[in-house]
């Protein structure tokens, strides 16, 4: 499935490297720098974070009461926790920066703040990017799909509707 992939390119191989990278040192001066960058504008950044997280929360809400017609129901097994996984990260990667911001108000920054604040930041970035995507597969099929419901859905209903009527007919006729 498309998940595995975005999953492994978009979230954990970039995650990795700049781990790597910032392990090694190589490159230090480009994620401290970016790290600074990420520090200095926090407060806008941990506001998004906080948003995502209630919007994380809130699909996990949404996959207790998905409609029989909707794409996630007819999800296999491991799909299914590949799309729980996903939001898990978005979740996870969004609480863990809003949490460190407060951590980090009693720490001294230094570069390995910088760093580990980036590396989150860019977890982050990379996870709502992937839950978007995913997302609006799921979105554009679950609404063609309650537009084709919808229309069968009133046909039935319209059907139920005529079949009453004929029957009070044919009883009133038949008195």
């Amino acid at each position: 499935m498309a998940d595995n992939y975005l999953k492994k390119y978009f979230v954990f191989v970039p995650t990795f490297c700049l781990m790597i990278l910032l392990i090694f040192q190589q490159e230090r001066s480009f994620i401290v720098s970016w790290g600074k960058i990420v520090y200095q504008s926090s407060d806008s950044i941990n506001t998004l974070t906080s948003i995502f997280a209630g919007i994380y929360f809130s699909l996990y809400t949404l996959l207790l009461a998905i409609p029989s017609f909707s794409v996630i129901k007819k999800l296999n097994r491991k799909n299914y926790k590949c799309l729980l996984i996903t939001i898990s990260v978005g979740l996870l990667t969004s609480l863990i920066y809003s949490l460190f911001q407060v951590l980090i108000a009693f720490l001294k920054a230094d570069s390995l703040i910088y760093g580990f604040n980036f590396i989150v930041v860019i977890a982050f970035v990379l996870s709502v990017i992937q839950n978007i995507i995913f997302f609006g597969i799921i979105l554009g099929k679950d609404l063609g799909n309650s537009y084709s419901q919808s229309n069968s859905d009133q046909l039935k209903e319209d059907i139920k509707y005529i079949k009453e009527w004929v029957h009070q007919q044919t009883e009133y006729q038949s008195k």
